[in-house]
């Protein structure tokens, strides 16, 4: 028998290859091994394989030189597709496994850090920074620059210490050059920024922690000014911005967990010890377990959007009024005066499109808590106190991507907090081109896509640079970049082996400049009969979200003699269980009640919408389930998604029915949901209903129903 450490063991092995194939040995000997009709006790139909978690199979082995029977490449491939701007209409076609079709060198800059001297050798090298982590010249005597962290940055304890290294002895000889002492307590991700302050000359190095804002001295690091005033978590955003036009920077906290919005005054003429105060301040949300309403706050929440030459706080609530749906607020900075209430709206960057020194918003229509990927976006402008759509179109989403590094007026720990519009780089002046992408309302995966890349005319209308239609699946952007005197993309397509690219450029030219080897979640692989008395199969999440039902050869008799090699019963879009931090793999139940076993997994709609699928033998859909605001995209940590889903007889001992847990949001907003195993109803909703274990789905063996 397998034992629970022995299957750890197994598939931590089989992590080293699993990015170029996926090796099953633990379940060829379970498919190839087991007669039909033994019995579900024969297979590995879920993760710890059975209802008790035991991680153990009924079969009997006899393996004296563990081998491999077969082995089945699952992956698929990554391609970086450029996309550079020429008149007329181009073609490609494209089968990603076919590696030596790549053309030319990247033409298209990829954005990240910037590169500095950071030793004072004239090397420059990139300036890697985190929420606590920053580099920038405060020792004005010393070559290079210096950089400022923290000893410990996920405590209670009094151990931690803001330090202050200098590298001018050479970059792989940090030196340090102080720590503050006395030492800090209760440092859990602290937000740290370096700006003359007072502007005396000095750096400081400000600090928004839990509970509290601190002020240092950057050359020494005494503390000049503490000012404790709230008693919530500082995980979020923290910036720095003058919100009254008095030539005075003000310090700025959005919380995102435990929520809350703060703008302090800095008088540098009072003692350093009073320098700091509340201007105005808001909580949000202060019970994490039962939260009701919360921010989402982007890498740039402070702009000019109404054109009055001060800067407004835009960011987005949830539920702040009760309503259930999101909001896209805008704060007066200096006073926290309302300006704007938009509901049913979801910001996802400001920018100068016009470049007349004011903001339009980037937004996209809400339903209830879900932000969906595609849906209805708007260009929207905030000036002569009243909003106004600029341009919409609906299927549609505004390319969003990771900031490569924080200004040096912010730093932020927020959810998703350096995501936002993908906007291409320019001059002073110049207007920026930024990307729409839509599909059909009805699309099935890979989501066949358009991208089309615009940016403000001189009448303020949004003007087609280029559009490439036929672009497959989950596409993510590493940049936007000027190409000769106009404007390239670059993206990176994830893709099953095998697939074949048909796209069209209009006013520019797709080619392929990296084609690489995509390895898969490691995850826990199932074997189960799917059809009554029929044979084993496995099943296994492969690359770029696709679920592979394999029929292994029949065992070999003769020992060494050739490999058989496992037939593809079917692949059909889809994931297994997790949460972000856990992959649990797929599952199989018997949800129709006819002794063979469905393959349960999750998906997504054209809109992002999750999808619950459960596959008959065949691969065709016993049937599908929407989750209308839920996403459906692989999960991330304090993302709502789509989680676990478990099979039990909640209702009747005869039935199969399952529970399937989702998240809203951020950490404890689940939901749980009861699906009517035969057809996919969902039978009751409730929050907060999670299983106290997973093995609490199937009770013990008795004829009540589980709870």
């Amino acid at each position: 028998m397998v034992s629970q450490t022995e299957l750890h063991k197994i598939l931590m092995r089989t992590s080293k290859s699993v990015r170029a194939s996926c090796w099953l040995p633990w379940l060829a000997a379970l498919a190839c091994g087991a007669a039909p009709g033994s019995g579900e006790s024969d297979g590995w139909p879920r993760y710890a394989h059975d209802p008790a978690l035991t991680a153990r199979s009924a079969l009997r082995g006899d393996i004296a030189r563990p081998q491999t029977r077969w082995s089945y490449s699952v992956g698929g491939r990554e391609l970086l597709v450029e996309i550079l701007p020429t008149k007329g209409e181009h073609p490609l076609r494209f089968v990603a496994a076919d590696a030596a079709a790549v053309s030319g060198e990247p033409r298209v800059l990829k954005p990240g850090p910037t590169a500095l001297d950071l030793d004072g050798t004239g090397t420059l090298r990139p300036a890697l920074e985190s929420y606590h982590e920053r580099w920038a010249k405060i020792l004005p005597n010393v070559k290079g620059l210096q950089r400022v962290a923290w000893s410990h940055t996920w405590t209670d304890q009094k151990v931690c210490r803001l330090q202050l290294f200098a590298y001018d002895q050479g970059f792989d000889k940090p030196r340090l050059v102080w720590q503050t002492d006395p030492p800090e307590d209760t440092i859990f991700q602290p937000l740290n920024i370096v700006y003359d302050l007072d502007g005396d000359g000095v750096q400081e190095v400000c600090v928004a922690a839990h509970y509290r804002v601190m002020i240092f001295e950057g050359t020494t690091g005494r503390k000049e000014s503490e000012l404790r005033y709230h008693q919530s978590r500082a995980y979020g955003w923290f910036g720095l911005a003058d919100v009254d036009g008095d030539g005075q920077k003000e310090l700025i906290t959005l919380g995102d967990f435990q929520s809350h919005i703060d703008v302090l005054n800095y008088n540098p003429k009072k003692p350093e010890g009073q320098r700091l105060s509340v201007r105005w301040r808001r909580d949000l949300e202060q019970n994490i377990e039962e939260r009701k309403k919360w921010p989402q706050i982007g890498p740039r929440p402070v702009a000019d959007v109404t054109g009055d030459a001060r800067p407004e706080i835009v960011l987005n609530l949830y539920n702040d009024s009760g309503d259930g749906q999101w909001h896209v607020v805008v704060l007066n900075a200096a006073t926290g005066e309302p300006l704007f209430d938009l509901p049913r709206q979801f910001v996802q960057g400001t920018a100068d499109v016009e470049a007349v020194g004011k903001a339009a918003l980037f937004m996209i229509g809400t339903d209830g808590v879900l932000v969906p990927a595609f849906g209805t976006i708007q260009l929207v402008d905030l000036s002569g106190g009243t909003s106004s759509a600029k341009w919409s179109q609906t299927n549609s989403a505004w390319v969003c991507a990771d900031l490569p590094q924080m200004d040096a007026t912010w730093s932020t720990s927020a959810a998703q907090g350096m995501r936002q519009v993908l906007l291409s780089e320019g001059g002073r002046g110049e207007r920026p081109a930024f990307l729409v992408a839509q599909r059909k309302s009805d699309g099935e995966a890979p989501f066949p896509t358009t991208l089309t890349a615009v940016r403000a005319g001189k009448n303020g209308n949004l003007e087609k640079i280029w559009q490439v239609s036929g672009l497959p699946g989950d596409l993510q952007f590493p940049g936007l970049a000027r190409v000769a005197d106009s404007l390239g993309a670059s993206l990176r397509l994830r893709v099953p082996q095998g697939t074949e690219l048909s796209v069209v450029g209009d006013g520019a030219e797709a080619r392929v400049v990296e084609n690489r080897p995509l390895g898969v979640t490691v995850s826990t692989p199932i074997a189960a009969r799917l059809r009554p008395g029929g044979p084993m199969t496995v099943v296994v999440e492969g690359a770029a979200e696709q679920i592979v039902a394999l029929q292994p050869p029949a065992p070999g008799v003769t020992p060494g003699a050739p490999r058989g090699t496992p037939r593809v019963v079917w692949r059909r879009p889809g994931r297994g269980m997790g949460d972000g931090s856990r992959w649990l793999g797929p599952l199989a139940a018997d949800l129709d009640g006819d002794g063979g076993n469905e393959v349960v997994v999750a998906s997504q709609d054209s809109s992002g919408r999750a999808l619950l699928i459960a596959y008959r033998y065949d691969g065709s859909r016993l049937w599908q389930t929407r989750f209308n605001q839920t996403p459906g995209a692989l999960p991330m940590w304090n993302v709502g998604a789509l989680t676990f889903w478990w099979p039990g007889s909640f209702r009747a001992r005869d039935r199969t029915d399952l529970f399937v847990q989702t998240r809203q949001g951020l950490m404890h907003s689940d939901v749980g949901q009861l699906l009517d195993g035969r057809t996919g109803v969902i039978v009751w909703r409730q929050e907060k209903a999670i299983l106290r274990s997973v093995r609490s789905a199937f009770g013990s063996p008795t004829d009540a129903p589980d709870d």
